[in-house]
């Protein structure tokens, strides 16, 4: 395993790109790599079709990208879903139209009052993905995100 840094990946990332591995492939190597892992770790601990479920926070960057695919796909393999919209993505975006056509679920941050539907959801689901903290992040957070 290595361990690299904000700057090496985002040099990595910038150089795969111009080499024709569109950042739109990335995401979804990363987000499929995802998905693969959690259903060959997890699909088989939960026998129950209800017991599959996992929510997806969802950021407005690449590893929302990452987490919208990764939802996708899992959806498309029993697993109950849903998608928590940190902030809200652009209206065409083709990653949440091949989410919902997947049949998966969407809830919208800004429409949540006081968080209640999401600590619902975190205390029915058994994993929750983090598709909003990456290379992108500045620390000290705050509300911005």
């Amino acid at each position: 395993m290595f361990v690299i840094s904000v700057d090496q990946i985002r040099s990595l990332e910038k150089k795969a790109n111009s080499l024709g591995y569109s950042y739109g492939k990335m995401m979804e190597a990363a987000g499929t790599g995802i998905a693969e892992f959690i259903d060959a770790r997890f699909y088989e601990e939960f026998e129950e079709e209800e017991e599959r479920s996992i929510v997806g926070l969802v950021g407005s960057g690449n590893n929302g990208g990452d987490t919208l695919i990764a939802l996708r796909l899992l959806q498309q393999k029993e697993w109950n879903t849903c998608a928590y919209l940190i902030k809200t993505r652009p209206e065409n975006d083709p990653l949440i139209g091949a989410y919902l056509e997947a049949g998966g679920t969407i809830v919208l941050a800004e429409e949540d009052q006081r968080y209640a539907t999401l600590k619902k959801l975190c205390g029915k689901t058994q994993l929750l993905l983090d598709g909003i903290l990456g290379t992108g992040i500045h620390l000290p957070l705050d509300d911005s995100i």
